[in-house]
């Protein structure tokens, strides 16, 4: 990140057409919890923090986005970064569904991907220009499905209440038994007689 915001604040690289997006869930903690790491970042980190009291997370270009929403919110063209480079889930697989038919649209990904991934595939794939992709939603339950869900709740919950009540009474059986053992273990001392 701190290399794409150092090219895009450099006028002669011609980036700064585009718009440099980070668009993941957590983007926004990830960056704050870097803030709270600068002693551990390199020395010309450290002493740029030092002499310039110039935060290095303190991003002018990169803007942080936590849903679809705040993206739609973003002027056109960007430069996005997501997460999951193997697109295996996630915004990454969510847009590449949505942008993959767009010619001025380019995909990168930065690393090497698990064999049998969505991002493997799409890097084997060079000759062919389609790709299936699965895209999974979470809809409410309905129905029978619902009276379904609700029942297996409940009987996980009769079970987990039923386990309570025994292990209480469990408790409760050895307390008694400790009790008794109290009871029984008390010392009575004797006095001793004395021989004249």
């Amino acid at each position: 990140m701190q290399l794409l915001e150092q090219l895009w604040r450099n006028a002669e690289s011609g980036l700064s057409a585009y718009s440099l997006v980070l668009l993941n869930h957590v983007g926004y903690n990830v960056v704050d919890f870097a803030k709270n790491m600068l002693e551990w970042m390199s020395d010309t980190v450290t002493k740029q923090f030092e002499e310039q009291r110039s935060y290095p997370f303190h991003f002018k270009k990169l803007q942080l986005c936590h849903t679809l929403q705040d993206l739609e919110k973003i002027p056109s063209p960007y430069v996005l970064l997501t997460s999951m480079p193997d697109l295996s889930c996630g915004f990454a697989r969510n847009l590449l569904a949505v942008s993959a038919d767009r010619a001025e649209n380019c995909i990168i990904i930065t690393q090497r991907t698990r064999p049998d991934t969505l991002a493997s595939k799409l890097l084997s794939n060079t000759l062919n220009n389609t790709i299936d992709i699965t895209i999974g939603k979470r809809v409410p339950l309905e129905g029978k499905e619902l009276e379904d869900h609700r029942a297996t709740i409940a009987k996980k919950q009769q079970e987990t209440d039923k386990m309570e009540v025994e292990e209480e009474e469990e408790d409760t059986d050895e307390e008694q038994e400790d009790d008794l053992s109290l009871v029984l273990r008390h010392d009575v001392p004797i006095p001793e007689e004395t021989k004249h």
